[in-house]
């Protein structure tokens, strides 16, 4: 190259440069702005081939195993922007052959700079002049999109500036690749969202299953272009799932003919997924082995996708949509239509509820009517004649029978019939519906029919099943061996009264549904035969009530319970056929049971139960009486071990039962009741005489509860009447003595008090201080107590030796001191000119004596306590209180405080307080004494009386 060349050629060389920038800039612009795929392919591939005048440019994209030719410019190639490239089966190129093949299966580049003297190279009659190649991956991370490839017709080393670009340009594709899937994939999702929250939308106010069904195959017809959509539901009472709605060319031929599958057929993929639940995506049906044509339509399905409809883990239907091409659904066909089918089943929950909700309030309608004819109607027959009418009306059915038990007859004897006696069990047709439409030999036993005997043997209705017994009522009109029939127990509290069936021709009438109105309707008869039952006991319960209503009135204002007990004997002699009854009540904390009250017996025999003690070991049945709390019956006195014959005999009575008085598990007494026959004891005046037991119970206890309250009220007004005058003789405030501070502090444990402090003036400039604590609580305490104080008052004025006022105190006690009563005492004179304090102890806490320094002393003195023995010799102690010294006088409520962990207050914490708080005067000291236990005890109660007196003589002005 000559000098003259060199501008030449750098100035085409920056040019080149300036247009491989340019055009790696107008792809970034491009590939930013292009969302659709094919769009995308042509304008890259264009650019490239404009810009740097290659021979050839192709793209390819990864499909698969092959590589697919998605956009190529050359001599023989044009495009447009506007058209979409379709490649060929020529132009799909398998992984590893040739150039482009070996680059998408090492991911690498490949740079060929002459093709001739390449292995790899594969000729390419549209591309003749090709000489050299150059092959690049179109990656995203380790994953493959696709391969760029450059073709030259002329051998030529491509310099590193030139693979550069080309690099940049294909991972620039690449990027722009991988965003346009995932732009239209996210279109396509949201598409499909949008499409399932519209056919959700719209379905989700239709509450009629039929028009719910129609619509939803509707929508999916429109919205997704399937060309068979149809919808199946269980039918659970059957075991079947049936067609109930369709779109496209089967659902005209289905709506003629419709279709049902057994839920346990072993073929077809609509049974299948009804039973399991699970997705079925078959692409091409003839290769699955569960697919069957249904036999109705023309067998033209060749994909098949079947989606259960669940709710709640239970399967309600099926949703089926088929093509007549293979490979027709997609998994992302499966996803939409799995969620569309979440959806549809909620709806179709929704639907059926409201179905059901509103037969439900047809079914509600019915039985308010019938609860009216229960209310109004007092005639058996006409009130099960309205039940059956009702229950024709909300159940299909050509014949509704009712079967009573004789003993569930109006007027029969009660169920339970004579004790000991086996009850009555005939069966026997009461009401039918329509009437008369069917009738029975005399010689027909109900209860020998084995399909009747299933409802006796169920506590709930039978629907029959095909290897079911046939229902006599079928049998007698003669319908098909597949009809249908339920049999429900009339049952009240566990007893059987009767049956009710219904029956219809047809099969497969009869499901869960029919089942819960059948167990209502059932109930109502049931309810209206005992109600008929027991209409003519419910006067006499009446007059019980009011009766025993009487009594407990009666009884409330009694201060004698034997009247009230009077009153209820003859009110079981009234409404009973008791011939008499007689009441014994057991005494507190004994086992025998004593005569209180009775009536209809003779005279005789009121004479001998006036006498007449039981007990247990006398009278055998008393022991089953107060073991089992039941009555016991007796129908021959006179040969029944379990009551004495000549206790019997002195009350005038055989046929008798007994029955316990209890309340709150405490067995207060018996009643015993006399009936003229054994035949006379029924179960229904047992379990009325039950009850008027339990109200003499009440009565006994009310008493009981009176008279205890009475008690109770007296002692309450006593103590507070003891407080009121115990409080009374507590000094109201220390006297004021000129020179000397006193503080005191007294609380009672309980109501009243067993310690107290008291001020005594025994002569002019003496004072007598007296602390004392009665041994004991309560009342008993407080009444010792206040004895003590008027003792010591009356003997210490005058006396100045506290030896001899204790000596004398003990002497006047002894007298009035019962059960172990006594008194610890400490009595103090004070001289208050001199501050000499003389002081004997009687068994008390000492007081601590603080001087003025700080010292701490125990005022301690033997002596014994007061009101024990009659020869005492108290001590006397003498000292001598100078400014500023003080005694702290206490009881043992102060110091024997514990806490929650069972810790002692103790003197020595006492002991610490007082000294932590002298400086402060008397009444603070009292005042923290009190907080120090208080904090101490916390929660705990106290357990004692809590007294504190302090005297401190003044410091000297």
């Amino acid at each position: 190259m000559t000098a003259s060349n060199v501008p030449q050629t750098t100035n085409r060389s920056e040019l080149w440069r300036l247009k491989q920038l340019a055009l790696v800039s107008q792809v970034a612009t491009q590939v930013t702005s292009i969302l659709e795929l094919d769009e995308l392919f042509v304008r890259v591939v264009g650019l490239i081939y404009q810009t740097f005048e290659f021979y050839a440019v192709s793209l390819y994209t990864l499909e698969g195993d092959y590589l697919v030719l998605r956009a190529q410019a050359g001599p023989a190639k044009t495009f447009s922007a506007d058209e979409a490239f379709i490649p060929t089966d020529a132009e799909k190129i398998p992984l590893g052959k040739g150039i482009i093949g070996w680059v998408a299966a090492n991911q690498q580049e490949l740079v060929v700079t002459d093709v001739w003297k390449e292995r790899r190279f594969r000729y390419s009659p549209e591309f003749p002049n090709t000489e050299a190649e150059i092959a690049l991956p179109l990656k995203v991370e380790d994953r493959l999109l696709g391969v760029l490839d450059v073709q030259l017709d002329y051998p030529e080393d491509f310099d590193e500036s030139d693979l550069l670009v080309l690099r940049a340009l294909a991972g620039q594709v690449s990027m722009a690749i991988e965003d346009t899937r995932l732009y239209a994939e996210a279109a396509r999702r949201g598409e499909h969202l949008a499409t399932i929250s519209a056919v959700s939308w719209a379905i989700a106010s239709i509450l009629d299953v039929d028009r719910l069904l129609e619509q939803v195959c509707e929508l999916i017809r429109h919205y997704f272009h399937y060309p068979c959509v149809q919808v199946f539901t269980v039918n659970p009472g059957r075991g079947r799932i049936e067609y109930r709605a369709g779109s496209g060319r089967q659902a005209d031929i289905l709506r003629q003919t419709p279709l049902t599958y057994p839920l346990d057929d072993p073929h077809g993929i609509i049974p299948l997924v009804a039973r399991t639940g699970e997705t079925i995506l078959a692409n091409d049906v003839t290769a699955f082995p569960a697919y069957r044509p249904s036999g109705v339509v023309p067998p033209t399905t060749r994909s098949e996708l079947t989606v259960p409809l669940v709710y709640n883990e239970e399967v309600l239907g099926v949703l089926d949509v088929q093509s007549d091409e293979v490979n027709a659904f997609t998994p992302d066909d499966r996803a939409t239509m799995e969620t569309l089918a979440a959806n549809i089943g909620v709806a179709l929950r929704n639907a059926n509820l409201y179905r059901s909700e509103r037969w439900r309030r047809q079914v509600a309608d019915s039985l308010r009517r019938i609860s009216g004819a229960l209310i109004t109607d007092v005639d058996l027959q006409s009130i099960l004649k309205t039940i059956l009418a009702e229950l024709k009306r909300n159940l299909p059915a050509d014949a509704l029978t009712l079967w009573l038990f004789v003993d569930a007859q109006v007027g029969a004897p009660s169920a339970e019939n004579e004790p000991g006696q086996k009850r009555s069990r005939r069966l026997l047709l009461s009401t039918t519906e329509p009437a008369d439409v069917v009738s029975f030999e005399p010689n027909f036993e109900p209860r020998r029919d084995p399909w009747l005997q299933a409802g006796l043997h169920s506590s709930e209705p039978v629907i029959r099943q095909p290897n079911h017994p046939p229902d006599p009522v079928a049998a007698r009109l003669g319908y098909p061996a597949d009809h249908s029939a339920i049999v429900a127990p009339l049952q009240v509290q566990k007893r059987r009264l009767g049956l009710l069936t219904l029956t219809h021709h047809e099969p497969g009438k009869y499901g869960a549904e029919a089942h819960a109105v059948t167990t209502a309707f059932a109930n109502q008869a049931a309810i209206a035969i005992e109600n008929a039952r027991l209409f003519h006991v419910a006067q006499t319960e009446a007059r019980i009530s009011r009766a025993l209503l009487q009594v407990a009135e009666a009884a409330q204002d009694m201060d004698n319970l034997e009247p009230a007990l009077v009153a209820i004997t003859q009110v079981a002699s009234l409404i009973t056929q008791v011939e008499g009854c007689a009441i014994w009540l057991r005494q507190q904390n004994d086992t025998t049971y004593h005569p209180t009250a009775c009536s209809g017996l003779s005279p005789q025999g009121q004479e001998f139960f006036q006498q007449c003690l039981l007990s247990p070991a006398q009278v055998p049945a008393l022991s089953a009486l107060n073991r089992h709390r039941q009555p016991v019956v007796i129908l021959n006195a006179a040969a029944d071990a379990r009551f004495p014959a000549n206790i019997a005999a002195g009350l005038g009575v055989s046929a008798l039962a007994l029955l316990p008085i209890v309340a709150h598990g405490d067995m207060l007494g018996l009643m015993l009741v006399s009936f003229s026959a054994p035949a006379l004891i029924r179960h229904d005046d047992i379990r009325l005489l039950s009850g008027i037991a339990r109200q003499a119970a009440v009565a006994i206890e009310s008493k009981f509860l009176y008279d205890q309250k009475l008690q109770q009220e007296r002692l309450a007004h006593e103590l507070q009447l003891a407080k009121e005058i115990q409080t009374s003789l507590i000094p109201a405030r220390p006297p004021d003595l000129p020179g000397w501070e006193l503080a005191a502090c007294w609380r009672a444990a309980q109501e009243v008090a067993g310690d107290f402090y008291d001020f005594i003036e025994v002569s002019p400039h003496r004072l007598g201080l007296v602390i004392a604590d009665v041994s004991g609580k309560g009342l008993p305490a407080a009444m010792f107590m206040a004895l003590t104080r008027s003792l010591i008052r009356a003997v210490a004025p005058g006396q100045h030796d506290p030896r001899a006022v204790l000596t004398r105190v003990n002497q006047l006690l002894l007298p009035d001191t019962r059960r172990g009563k006594f008194v610890s005492l400490f009595y103090a004179i004070l001289d208050t000119q001199t501050g000499e304090l003389t002081y004997s102890n009687a068994g008390h806490n000492p007081p601590f004596l603080l001087r003025g320094d700080g010292t701490l002393e125990s005022l301690a003195l033997p002596g014994i306590v007061l009101g024990v023995k009659p020869d005492i010799e108290p001590q006397k102690g003498r000292t001598r209180l100078l400014p500023g010294d003080g005694v702290v006088f206490y009881t043992d409520g102060v110091t024997e405080v514990f806490n929650d962990a069972a810790d002692i207050f103790g003197e020595a914490r006492l002991r610490d307080v007082i000294q932590a708080g002298w400086d402060n005067g008397p009444q603070a000291l009292v005042d923290r004494i009190q907080a120090a236990v208080n904090r101490f005890s916390a929660t705990a109660l106290p357990h004692d009386d809590f007294t504190l007196l302090i005297l401190r003589r003044q410091n000297a002005r």
